[in-house]
């Protein structure tokens, strides 16, 4: 049982395209001291907007009819996810960006734990505890063991 290669090419696109967006932001707010991270965070929104367009012209989903207070929450959450990653990568470094996203996996296991008493989730730290530590390895060797 093999991966089909239309899946496997746009998961690769979906992560170049992250890692992509990333550096390009930390570029624009670095190199050219743009302060207005809400703003790009605005035409990433825009951006993605037209890019589920042309995919729902191109008939690669269908649209599902939701309430909209029903999404509401997740909605919110997934704006305000976005607009603090922008103002986290405008102030700090692209490493610590990269751990505080990593760190967002154990964060929502220990609040689920605790607010749903769901106490499934030892894959998912263990999965956790292996990237942060493939992180930080290859932050020591891109940085030195100081890490700066």
């Amino acid at each position: 049982m093999g991966f089909e290669p239309t899946t496997v090419s746009l998961m690769a696109f979906n992560f170049v395209s992250a890692v992509g967006i990333v550096f390009a932001n930390k570029y624009v707010f670095h190199v050219y001291s743009y302060n207005f991270a809400c703003f790009v965070t605005a035409l990433h929104f825009v951006v993605t907007t037209l890019g589920g367009r042309v995919c729902l012209a191109l008939n690669m989903y269908q649209v599902k009819t939701l309430n909209h207070m029903d999404v509401l929450p997740i909605t919110a959450s997934f704006c305000c996810f976005v607009v603090f990653n922008n103002l986290s990568l405008q102030h700090n470094s692209v490493g610590f960006y990269q751990l505080m996203k990593v760190l967002t996996t154990p964060v929502v296991v220990v609040l689920q734990v605790r607010r749903a008493r769901q106490q499934r989730y030892r894959q998912s730290l263990d999965a956790w505890f292996e990237s942060a530590t493939r992180m930080r390895a290859a932050q020591d060797e891109h940085c030195g063991a100081a890490g700066l």
